[in-house]
């Protein structure tokens, strides 16, 4: 529905422009009063009177887009298409980001023809902004139209891109998109459906609808069916099963641990026993290059081993000879010659007696006492059972590893082979946004989860009792977002930080105030979240300022300062939870006091502000 937010001098009707406070025609300030209109539904005496108002706004404010957006719906509600595509081409250069925008340009294009009756440069024409609309945002009627025009253009013979969804595929994505009042209405009154294909997938639309072919679910969950990354296969279905599940706190704590499928582990190497076998052969030779270092020092340094010839012209200077060279050493053998030159050989010990009876010439030799017996033995022997003890230590020491290393990677295996089971085995993505869409709604008839019902908490903490609400024809706004990670990149997040927290945001028009409560909800917990409150009396609210850019609505003061804000939107996706009111025996979702249409809370709550501003 082409419904238009604008506002008015509540003296003299006077169309005022966005921020303006001051009525320049009766000069009166502050009295402004904001209303909604659908031009398309404007009729004759009401399309004059707005047409002129228009006229003199868009002549006044050249670049109020929303003032030039609302003359090319009136003109198209008048079928004056040539000026309405006029007007709605300089409206898309004021807001290019507003998708209804295109829609509309694309749909004066067809100036009350059929798809037969266009020439090809005006089919690709509208199909460039249809293409447009539809990547800022999929609505229902976008698609309804995109439908149409390509089995238009199938039904001649033309061809249709292969990368573009096809008629039938288009269909199917209208029926779980969320419907508008008068969409068909509206396409209707400037389309002509002459082709018999064309008209039956129109009416396997409106029988849809009229079957009540609405369910929530499948809308909500195909809205935000690449909101995260998936990891598995089936992620992106749901069981009631798997649901049901959910329901538990430590299965949704156990649903994050095995959210992303564990990695194969790397097999840790054992350590081999040929290098023990090195290493020791090494450390022994080690160990003998130093007893011989040891030895060759000590004997430098004890003088081991030496010979001396001992001369003397007497016995008696032998004697004394012998025994300067003797002190504090072992003498064990004494070499000289006969007469006939033969060498003779006398061992020890030797006293005075001995040798004084040996000639002169006679060489001596000598070592340290006890040196060359045990020491000399424990010096070789000792460093080849210390190179023998160390050589079985790290064979030991190497078996003992390589057991850990086999135990440590049969441990890891294991562990491996319960995570990917579990991984495997646990609910889908799909099941946990499903399961926090039920959390988060009403649960009335016991539908797979019994908790929930934020609403209602939200009303008991504000104190509210929704009774009195309906009897004020009061609305309930109800939102409830899986919080965005990456406000750059709308495509895909990380399920593991995307679906532990959902923004929760509840609305009241009352009849004398609007109560906005908003609030955050860890997913792992079955605590609803405290909701913050903020109360604003309708007194204090001169205008409301519908920022769409931002899905924000601002609450203006009479001094045109913002008084508060009401967030409705987040990023390119659906409230996870969305009330309607288009079925009846839909218990889950249908309720005419709750709504999750912006729209129509926004609609009442002007209704009630301006009902209380003229009392």
């Amino acid at each position: 529905m082409a419904q238009l937010s604008i506002n008015q001098c509540q003296n003299c009707g006077k169309i005022l422009a966005p921020g303006v406070t001051k009525c320049g025609k009766c000069h009166t300030e502050h009295s402004v009063i904001p209303t909604v209109v659908n031009p398309l539904r404007f009729s004759a005496a009401e399309a004059a009177e707005y047409r002129s108002q228009f006229e003199e706004q868009v002549k006044e404010f050249p670049k109020d887009s929303n003032a030039l957006f609302a003359m090319g719906l009136t003109y198209l509600g008048l079928k004056n298409y040539e000026l309405a595509d006029e007007y709605f081409r300089k409206a898309v250069a004021l807001t290019p980001s507003n998708p209804d925008v295109y829609y509309y340009t694309a749909l004066s294009l067809f100036h009350h023809r059929s798809v037969m009756n266009l020439s090809k440069m005006e089919m690709d024409r509208i199909e460039q902004w249809l293409d447009t609309a539809v990547k800022i945002q999929p609505k229902r009627k976008y698609l309804i139209l995109q439908m149409i025009l390509r089995q238009g253009m199938s039904s001649m013979g033309l061809n249709v891109d292969t990368d573009k969804l096809s008629p039938a595929e288009l269909l199917q994505q209208a029926k779980i998109t969320v419907q508008e009042e008068d969409e068909l209405y509206e396409i209707e009154q400037h389309v002509l459906v002459t082709d018999e294909k064309t008209r039956a997938l129109v009416n396997s639309l409106v029988n849809g609808d009229k079957a009540g072919n609405t369910s929530i679910f499948p809308e909500t969950m195909n809205a935000y069916l690449n909101f995260c990354d998936y990891a598995r296969e089936n992620d992106g279905e749901w069981s009631t099963e798997n649901v049901k599940k959910l329901c538990d706190e430590d299965a949704r704590r156990a649903f994050f641990k095995v959210l992303h499928e564990p990695q194969v582990p790397q097999k840790l190497p054992k350590p081999s026993l040929i290098a023990p076998f090195f290493k020791s052969l090494w450390k022994g030779a080690l160990a003998i290059f130093s007893v011989i270092v040891i030895i060759i020092i000590v004997q430098g340094f004890l003088k081991w081993g030496g010979d001396k010839t001992i001369k003397g012209e007497t016995p008696q200077a032998r004697l004394e000879a012998f025994q300067s060279m003797a002190e504090g050493r072992k003498v064990y053998v004494a070499r000289y010659r006969d007469e006939a030159g033969k060498e003779m050989a006398v061992r020890g010990p030797f006293n005075d007696e001995k040798v004084l009876s040996l000639p002169d010439a006679t060489k001596y030799s000598w070592k340290v006492p006890g040196f060359k017996g045990n020491l000399g033995k424990i010096l070789i022997i000792l460093p080849l059972i210390l190179w023998a003890l160390f050589t079985i230590k790290r064979f030991y020491v190497c078996a003992r590893e390589r057991r850990d290393v086999g135990k440590r990677n049969q441990a890891d295996r294991e562990q491996y082979e319960r995570e990917h089971a579990a991984y495997l085995d646990r609910p889908s993505i799909e099941d946990y946004k499903l399961f926090c869409s039920l959390f988060a709604g009403p649960n009335n008839n016991g539908y797979i989860v019994d908790e929930g019902d934020f609403v209602e908490a939200a009303l008991q903490q504000a104190h509210i009792a929704e009774e009195d609400i309906k009897n004020g024809n009061g609305k309930i706004f109800f939102s409830c977002y899986l919080l965005d990670t990456d406000n750059n990149n709308n495509d895909c997040r990380d399920p593991e930080i995307t679906l532990r927290q959902m923004a929760v945001r509840v609305c009241v028009a009352m009849r004398d105030s609007i109560v906005f409560l908003h609030g955050i909800w860890e997913t792992e917990s079955n605590v609803m979240p405290i909701l913050d409150q903020e109360r604003l009396l309708y007194s204090q609210i001169a205008n409301f300022r519908n920022v769409q850019s931002y899905s924000t609505l601002d609450l203006v003061s009479h001094s045109n300062s913002v008084l508060a804000e009401i967030i409705y939107g987040y990023g390119d996706f659906p409230s996870l939870f969305r009330y309607q009111g288009v079925n009846p025996s839909d218990d889950l979702t249908y309720s005419t006091t709750r709504t999750s249409d912006f729209d129509e809370f926004y609609n009442s709550l002007v209704k009630m502000h301006t009902a209380y501003v003229k009392s």
